[in-house]
């Protein structure tokens, strides 16, 4: 009885380091190819997460001016996301036009409420034609888009960083479904996928 005591006080002693986390580099091990290489990409460049919002309308076309709103309004508040360092949608998209000699640098969708047919039509050639954006912020038939919004959390584990601004996504996600019924706001991303797997490994 003695032994199976301290084999079980041994036991919980080891118990004191167990903890949540959502760094994925703790299922490869420390001399992974891969993960080494990674690692050197991520102290070159930097090392960012991503949440990525998805926006489809009832009528599955985006180029309209209330869907253009509701993209503009959210580019906007996804920058009070916590630890939101970017933002890029369809609107907020930088297009570039020449006229003679100067260069026109501005917002693909400026003023979404104020544009006529012409306008609308001239957004979507130029959207579904700019490799930056069609296949990747808007779907190919112009029916769904997306607005992503890269984060950079401080330190290593992003453990206790990445439940707020999710749950700031959230809350994004559920304003957007209340004021607009026929519209489906999907969230994805790394930080969702992290988040998530934190919450089921907490039950």
């Amino acid at each position: 009885m003695i032994a199976c005591l301290f084999t079980v006080a041994a036991a919980g002693y080891g118990l004191r380091n167990f903890a949540f986390t959502a760094d994925y580099k703790v299922y490869f091990g420390k001399d992974n190819n891969e993960l080494i290489a990674f690692q050197k990409f991520e102290n070159t460049y930097t090392n960012t997460e991503n949440i990525l919002f998805v926006l489809q309308p009832k009528d599955k076309n985006v180029f309209t001016r209330e869907t253009l709103e509701i993209v503009k309004q959210l580019t906007q508040k996804a920058w009070q996301i916590p630890y939101a360092i970017r933002v890029d949608s369809l609107t907020n998209y930088q297009h570039t036009e020449a006229n003679g000699d100067d260069l026109t640098v501005a917002d693909l969708v400026e003023r979404p409420s104020a544009m006529d047919a012409a306008g609308l039509a001239r957004v979507r050639a130029v959207a579904l034609e700019e490799p930056a954006l069609a296949g990747r912020l808007i779907a190919y038939n112009g029916g769904t888009t997306g607005v992503s919004v890269t984060l950079q959390f401080p330190g290593t584990d992003h453990t206790s960083h990445l439940p707020e601004s999710v749950a700031y996504a959230e809350k994004l996600t559920a304003e957007l479904r209340d004021a607009h019924a026929g519209l489906t706001v999907a969230l994805t991303g790394i930080s969702i996928f992290s988040a998530a797997e934190i919450q089921v490994s907490a039950r």
